[in-house]
């Protein structure tokens, strides 16, 4: 990150005269913001075995209580997306099998 003209900075400098100067210099660019509460909603019962494995360092018993208020926000939403993301990605690296859900 450049601290005068910020994150994509590396990335121009990489992509040099392969990227066109009306892509590069566009002001009008906006972010997308996935439907993070909808999806979460959608998808907490089938995703919530991925945390088990963040025991060590959750509250898993509280977070199983207070699992539906934590869904009617969207950046709380966000916060049990990233839970979720976390678990499964230690997963991933461990190479471990589903843990079966039992926030008890």
């Amino acid at each position: 990150m450049h601290p005068q003209y910020g994150s994509k900075w590396l990335l121009k400098q990489a992509l040099g005269s392969r990227l066109p100067q009306a892509i590069a210099q566009r002001t009008d660019k906006v972010g997308f913001s996935a439907p993070t509460k909808k999806w979460m909603n959608e998808l907490w019962p089938q995703w919530k075995h991925h945390v088990v494995i963040l025991g060590p360092w959750v509250n898993l018993k509280q977070l199983d209580s207070e699992a539906n208020q934590l869904l009617h926000t969207e950046w709380r939403c966000l916060f049990l997306l990233r839970l979720v993301s976390l678990g499964a990605w230690i997963k991933q690296l461990q190479g471990s099998k589903p843990q079966p859900y039992n926030f008890a």
